[in-house]
């Protein structure tokens, strides 16, 4: 029996002819059309039919680097294809091409396929990175692929990092020249909390220097109580960024109700 496996990138598209044993017998690329959707299923059956020229083909897998749901085998979103948006690629090309058709998430079809026949094979765990024009990341847990409670799980690149990059709701009360104000007490407050990890001299040096700023505040009181809320606010961020994270990554199912809050964590991000 022989198969095709395509791998779809934003940038380029990678194909392989293949026996039954996982043995790669021949390769194709070619450029990734990503906004003309019948341009794009003209390449991959022109990719396919070379093959064929050959070989029968007994079936066509697919990576995608986009969320498929694993219940409705939609593409629900690529952010580097939009012309696969909210399509059903796999029951499109099967009727094409009168062949079986699976499509998957790019970084599931390569962890299973490291799993079953590469690096990863006889492991019950593992973890397995793409890492191209996007960035994701397949799992194998208790030796079964992992997909999460849709098809989502193991979307790495959209893990959030930096936890300055976008202001939040907690600022909205907050006025720019009073963050300015807050920062300034933070500084004097961190010296004094961690300046045990300075010598003696620097750790004055550099409370008096936020003394020296502070200053000019006149409303210390205002700033305290400010500051506090701007640090309770950070703190809550954190919790909520830390679950919100685990939870994309993850991709776990809540119970009715328990979805809705973790949505109201993620407006927060």
């Amino acid at each position: 029996m022989n198969y095709v496996g395509i791998d779809i990138g934003g940038t380029n598209i990678k194909a392989g002819l293949l026996d039954e044993s996982g043995a790669i017998r021949d390769s194709r690329r070619t450029t990734t059309i990503t906004d003309d959707l019948d341009g794009l299923l003209r390449t991959l059956t022109s990719l396919i039919a070379k093959f064929q020229s050959s070989v029968s083909i007994d079936a066509v897998g697919i990576g995608i680097p986009g969320l498929r749901s694993k219940k409705t085998h939609r593409i629900e979103m690529s952010p580097n294809i939009p012309c696969i948006h909210n399509l059903d690629l796999e029951a499109l090309l099967s009727k094409q091409l009168n062949l079986p058709v699976v499509v998957e998430n790019d970084a599931n079809a390569g962890a299973y396929g490291e799993w079953v026949a590469g690096a990863g094979k006889g492991k019950d765990y593992m973890a397995y990175l793409t890492i191209g024009t996007g960035l994701g990341c397949g799992l194998v847990l208790s030796g079964d692929l992992y997909r999460g409670a849709a098809g989502y799980a193991g979307e790495l690149g959209h893990v959030h990092i930096e936890p300055n990059g976008r202001a939040a709701n907690i600022y909205d009360r907050v006025e720019r020249a009073d963050l300015v104000k807050v920062d300034l007490f933070h500084r004097l407050v961190m010296h004094a909390a961690f300046g045990f990890r300075q010598s003696r001299k620097d750790q004055s040096r550099a409370v008096l220097n936020a003394l020296a700023q502070l200053r000019f505040i006149n409303d210390l009181e205002d700033v305290t109580k400010m500051s506090m809320r701007v640090l309770v606010g950070r703190l809550h961020l954190g919790i909520g960024r830390t679950d919100a994270g685990a939870v994309n990554f993850l991709e776990i199912d809540f119970p009715t109700g328990e979805a809705e809050q973790m949505q109201l964590i993620a407006q927060c991000l």
